[in-house]
């Protein structure tokens, strides 16, 4: 299934990445434009950092500008955005990717507390069950504010953009997932002063925010764990033609990751030599490591034979 209903254009993947290149381009500029237009028309010199409001401003014109380019392929609409479906359907299948992201993530915890790599910490758990049910509420809201986003955007309208080549999805399965590994690792390498702050500076910031793609060959567990869970999520989308379980999974995904980092204490120091305990946890959140790409291969290969392609 190819997500969208209009008919998909067939077209060569030099022509696919020009696009795609040109909309990440624009999301940069104009991101940065808009980043120092807030900061400087609403007076937020003393209340946002400068180099945090460039990549959460990037993301906010995300969006709507691939909101643009999926018009332009009309191939807009519900359909072309996977949020299709009646609302019973949309939280039957929520739910169901929900409880999907939960125990695949807490299997994933429990293998690397079981092979030593975090303990559980007995200063997180002094609260007792007031503070395990805050750490569930925090996590819960979190997930699904966040996977509501990151699916709309990735698995949503950027998958559709990219399937326009006369297959089922999968190299712009393959083209998405990349682009949300690489996502992750972007974040500014310093602080921006008060004061400091030019129409350009937003650029320089953008410039200094990919110095963690230099240590990705220490622990490509951790980008080839984001890799698969981006595969997994775009599999979910192209099987069932909406975003509805994709967004149950992730929510379900970051649920378990703020439980499981506040509530445990990483056994092998970060700053010592890799061990094949940290190399299973991984350095991106000490969890998605070996072990979640593991994992996440398997639940790939079961979601494939229960359901086959076609």
């Amino acid at each position: 299934m190819s997500p969208g209903n209009a008919r998909p254009t067939v077209r060569g993947w030099p022509g696919l990445m020009v696009e795609l290149l040109l909309y990440v381009s624009l999301v940069s500029v104009v991101g940065t434009l808009v980043a120092y237009g807030l900061y400087r028309a609403w007076g937020l010199e003393h209340e946002w950092a400068f180099h945090k409001l460039v990549l959460r401003s990037c993301k906010l014109v995300a969006l709507p500008l691939l909101g643009v380019w999926l018009h332009l392929e009309h191939r807009g609409g519900r359909a072309g955005w996977g949020l299709e479906g009646s609302f019973k359907r949309w939280l039957s299948e929520l739910g169901v990717g929900m409880l999907m992201g939960v125990s695949t993530l807490l299997l994933v915890a429990v293998l690397l507390g079981s092979a030593g790599v975090r303990q559980v910490s007995a200063a997180a758990w002094d609260g007792g069950a007031e503070r395990l049910a805050m750490l569930l509420l925090h996590g819960f809201l979190t997930g699904v504010a966040v996977a509501s986003i990151e699916e709309l955007w990735f698995r949503g309208g950027l998958l559709a953009a990219l399937s326009r080549t006369g297959r089922p999805g999968a190299g712009a399965a393959i083209a998405t997932s990349v682009l949300y590994a690489a996502t992750h690792y972007i974040k500014p390498d310093g602080w921006v002063a008060d004061g400091a702050v030019e129409w350009w500076t937003g650029f320089e910031v953008l410039a200094g925010s990919f110095g963690r793609f230099v240590g990705i060959g220490s622990d490509l567990g951790s980008f080839i764990a984001l890799f698969l869970a981006g595969a997994l999520l775009c599999l979910v989308r192209l099987r069932t033609g909406r975003i509805a379980a994709a967004v149950g999974i992730h929510a379900g995904w970051v649920l378990v990751i703020q439980v499981f980092r506040r509530s445990t204490e990483a056994t092998v120091a970060n700053d010592v030599s890799p061990s094949w305990q940290h190399a299973l946890a991984g350095s991106y959140d000490g969890t998605i490591g070996w072990m979640a790409a593991i994992v996440f291969v398997l639940a790939m290969a079961v979601l494939y034979r229960w359901r086959p392609m076609g």
